[in-house]
């Protein structure tokens, strides 16, 4: 089964789908594709991960620190201090950046071949649906994940190419 079929039918499951007007439908379908392409991104960058402390773990200890309330200077602060202690320092790590963008870009390139040639634009046969807009649709939300996920990525490295180890 196709990977839009599949998330559509997943949210048939959802009552405030089954409920909601056709607008709404498509509006929570898009957002299930976008987030499930959210996820394959952070697969992505979790499969390519470099080995040792790279931008990848320093990313995570940005993520937790965010998430226990630091502000984004304290997050990037102590993400830095446990790179320079596990001796990577900000130009390696700005450099895994490039590398991620690369893996990312590769990605993004397959998933547009693949929507256009596979199983993904196929979706419709068994709807009223044509399988281009299926095709266009998952690319939308792909494109509208891959924005978003690279943003935020190229975010925290231009923190990090702003931030010095604080010595107070």
């Amino acid at each position: 089964m196709a990977l839009f079929e599949k998330i559509r039918n997943t949210l048939k499951s959802d009552s405030a789908y089954i409920n909601a007007s056709d607008n709404e439908k498509r509006a929570k379908l898009d957002d299930a594709v976008y987030k499930h392409f959210a996820r394959t991104l952070e697969q992505t960058m979790a499969t390519h991960n470099l080995p040792g402390f790279d931008l990848y773990e320093f990313r995570q200890i940005f993520k937790n620190a965010c998430a226990q309330g630091r502000s984004e200077r304290q997050a990037v602060q102590l993400a830095l201090s446990a790179s320079e202690t596990l001796g990577v320092n900000k130009s390696t790590l700005i450099e895994n950046y490039d590398y991620y963008l690369k893996t990312f870009q590769e990605a993004r390139q397959r998933f547009l071949k693949d929507i256009k040639t596979s199983e993904h634009a196929q979706t419709a046969a068994n709807t009223s649906e044509s399988p281009e807009n299926h095709a266009a649709e998952m690319e939308a939300s792909f494109n509208r994940a891959y924005e978003n996920f690279t943003s935020k990525l190229t975010m925290v490295v231009d923190i990090l190419k702003n931030s010095t180890i604080a010595t107070d």
